[in-house]
């Protein structure tokens, strides 16, 4: 039961002012759920960020499609993750499509960086990666721009989709079937049909947007407990940790329960 009082009182904290076509990421869950006419049109797994990297809770409006995608990796990743890479093998950021800049912005070779004389925090370089297969962003991004950075994105590493749980992200949300989700969000089949979507990712054209001709929103929540579609609920491991903290806050005694005799 405490489960799911945690749960119901998570629904107050959905704004009211919902489209009526909106995304709903169930972090805990990992899965997307694609509502038209607030009914349910769609669905796909889909794989989060992990606990130290957290997926965030929030909501905004879908703005815009990416299709082959460049990815300006961010400052956090670099340091923990690519520039370790990069320095035990210059050639790994040419075979990945890496490129990197200066402050003037002019593009730097790696096989020409000294590499010794650089650490994860002082290396200078922005780094971005071209759109192609290994691209971290994969073929398509959805973007709902917002302070945090995240969005919906493909990715090279479909193998995971495997796992039952998904935690393996830096904190965007990827998408099992993204070209679907492309499809059932532009709802044209005259301009974007799943063939034509499949040509335009294969011309390997970069950074070709496509901008949202009506409201979409994009609701990133966290349910451990969650209904289905025969009527049931299902329960999903806390992955963050957070029903604790919540139940502990259900319990507290209201600072307004108190009375004068």
């Amino acid at each position: 039961m405490d489960r799911l009082r945690i749960n119901m009182d998570r629904l107050r904290w959905i704004r009211q002012e919902l489209s009526d076509d909106y995304i709903v990421v169930n972090i805990a869950g990992y899965e997307l759920y694609y509502m038209r006419n607030r009914q349910l049109q769609w669905e796909t797994p889909v794989m989060v960020g992990t606990i130290d990297t957290r997926t965030p809770i929030f909501q905004a409006r879908l703005r815009y499609l990416e299709f082959n995608p460049t990815w300006n990796a961010p400052r956090s990743l670099i340091m923990r993750n690519l520039f370790p890479k990069f320095k035990a093998n210059p050639r790994y950021a040419i075979d990945k499509g890496y490129k990197f800049y200066d402050g003037k912005g002019a593009e730097v070779d790696p096989l020409s960086i000294d590499w010794n004389n650089y650490t994860a925090r002082t290396f200078p370089y922005r780094v971005v990666q071209m759109p192609g297969p290994a691209n971290a962003m994969g073929r398509v991004k959805f973007m709902f721009p917002n302070s945090h950075a995240v969005y919906l994105h493909d990715t090279p590493s479909r193998q995971l989709f495997s796992r039952s749980q998904r935690a393996f992200s830096a904190g965007c949300i990827r998408v099992k079937n993204p070209l679907e989700l492309a499809r059932v969000l532009l709802d044209d089949p005259s301009h974007w049909s799943a063939d034509s979507i499949q040509t335009l990712v294969d011309s390997g054209a970069p950074q070709q947007v496509v901008r949202m001709q009506r409201k979409v929103d994009v609701m990133l929540i966290y349910w451990t407990v969650s209904p289905t579609s025969g009527d049931r609920i299902q329960f999903h491991h806390d992955i963050y940790q957070l029903d604790p903290a919540a139940l502990a806050a259900l319990d507290a005694p209201s600072r307004s329960s108190g009375y004068v005799q």
